[in-house]
């Protein structure tokens, strides 16, 4: 399964060319309409690439490497963009390569109906056990490029 690259790691460079540049890789397809998608949103809204970063986190090179495909922020980062650029963070899953292309939305409507029946304190507890989800993905997604390089 395609894993995109996270936060600032973009794809390796061509011979000759600059990491994420026409190399033809699958994060270079994706991470190319994903980042103007990025952008467009950003201008829109009067946001420069330095106030995107300090809202997540990040540094402006990063929030720049993802604009121009050179790198695709992690899933729980995703989800932040969407929030600060008011856009749908099923798209912008989708566009990074979390969710396959064209993937039917009817699981992702079926669980925003199972989260609406639930009270303030219900929605606290599982929003926790997605953020450990997350934390643990992320860790076996790093350990897993770690030994794949070593």
């Amino acid at each position: 399964m395609f894993q995109p690259p996270r936060d600032g790691d973009g794809p390796p460079a061509a011979p000759g060319g600059r990491a994420g540049e026409g190399d033809g890789t699958v994060a270079d397809e994706l991470a190319r309409p994903l980042g103007a998608v990025l952008r467009r949103r950003r201008e829109d809204r009067g946001l420069g690439q330095a106030h995107v970063a300090e809202a997540l986190g990040v540094r402006q090179q990063t929030v720049s490497r993802w604009e121009h495909g050179l790198a695709v922020p992690r899933p729980g980062r995703v989800v932040e963009l969407a929030a600060l650029l008011e856009l749908e963070p099923a798209e912008l899953h989708r566009l990074a390569g979390y969710l396959p292309q064209g993937a039917p939305s009817a699981a992702l409507d079926d669980v925003r109906q199972r989260l609406a029946g639930l009270s303030r304190a219900q929605l606290l507890l599982v929003l926790e056990h997605v953020r450990e989800e997350l934390r643990s993905h992320d860790a076996s997604v790093s350990d897993r490029a770690e030994m794949a390089a070593g």
